[in-house]
């Protein structure tokens, strides 16, 4: 493997020399060995890296992490008080040169401005993908999107973003002139997720059904998975024809914390998290998303019973994210994963 630099674990690199056994497993039709932990962290091998093999001799097999000469091209902007018009001129160029990514950093004074500039250009771009890296305070950018470089993981995290951003446009009253890129925006993703699980699923479809069973069944999990999300982002579009912008501050609180729920969940859905505890904890912050709706005094307009309907979809839609994450326990207790 190549040697990146890394300051942390240079010194520790004569540690990790020594050998290793690993078994070769089945992975649908192919065949998959573990890298070592170490190794993972010392090359920072993350979810969706290339790694390059090449074949020496008969018994010899070289294995790289990188790719000297194809080094994927990539570039940041940090367009402070920069005319959106700017971005988008930017962004072609770097779509012209066959740029791999772009880092477009953003401040909370011009995160939706961006947005809103990425989600246009995705109507003049085929091929253009981008997802917020809120760590990096970043949209990650990038062209010719092929499937297979993505995760579905990434696209559910994409998809529970939009709906955060939903969520704050109905707060601050931004909902409607907006609407029309963010329902395109939904279905972009949920299109892109569709096309992953398809393209997963073609790889599991074997003559040995028994050993491919989990694979199939983590399928569907994840298509009903993203089915649930859309329905639920969807049904958040319907809150611009609620035109009383007082009556949704009222509830405010409570629609922020859908999201953030949301957000809990799928961190151990995809690490397949093999306890019960932290379902212990999102069972009781179910409990109290629903206390916290009951305390909100309802003066029964008509309006506002359309409002806590939606509110009651989102609590009912919680729960049955919650039962597949349930679930997602007792497939890694019983071996399925």
């Amino acid at each position: 493997m190549s040697k990146r630099k890394d300051t942390n674990s240079l010194k520790n690199f004569s540690d990790l020399k020594k050998k290793y056994s690993r078994s070769v497993i089945k992975l649908g039709n192919s065949k998959a060995i573990t890298f070592p932990q170490e190794w993972v962290t010392f090359i920072n091998i993350q979810e969706g890296s290339e790694i390059f093999l090449y074949l020496i001799d008969k018994d010899t097999l070289a294995v790289r992490a990188s790719e000297l000469d194809e080094k994927k091209k990539s570039f940041s902007i940090d367009p402070i008080n920069w005319p959106s018009e700017l971005v988008k001129k930017a962004l072609i160029g770097a779509f012209k040169l066959n740029v791999d990514e772009v880092h477009l950093k953003y401040t909370q004074t011009n995160e939706n401005v961006l947005f809103m500039v990425l989600t246009e250009l995705k109507k003049e771009i085929i091929g253009i993908d981008f997802r917020k890296v809120p760590e990096n305070k970043e949209y990650r950018i990038h062209f010719l999107i092929d499937t297979s470089r993505t995760s579905i993981k990434e696209v559910i995290v994409d998809m529970i973003d939009i709906f955060e951003r939903i969520i704050e446009f109905c707060v601050q009253g931004d909902l409607e002139k907006n609407y029309s890129y963010l329902s395109e925006e939904i279905e972009r993703k949920y299109s892109l997720g569709t096309r992953i699980l398809i393209t997963g699923l073609q790889n599991y479809i074997s003559i040995n059904i028994v050993s491919d069973t989990p694979h199939i069944i983590q399928y569907l999990g994840h298509r009903i998975g993203i089915l649930y999300l859309r329905d639920l982002i969807q049904k958040s579009l319907e809150i611009k024809f609620i035109q009383n912008g007082d009556l949704i501050k009222r509830y405010s609180s409570f629609l922020k914390q859908i999201p953030n729920f949301l957000k809990k969940i799928i961190e151990p859905y995809f690490e397949k998290e093999k306890s019960f505890e932290a379902k212990v904890k999102l069972q009781k912050d179910l409990y109290n998303l629903n206390e916290n709706l009951d305390s909100i005094k309802n003066q029964d307009e008509t309006f506002e019973q359309e409002l806590r309907r939606t509110c009651e979809f989102y609590l009912n839609s919680l729960d049955n994210f919650l039962d597949i994450a349930v679930t997602r326990v007792i497939e890694s207790k019983i071996g399925l994963f």
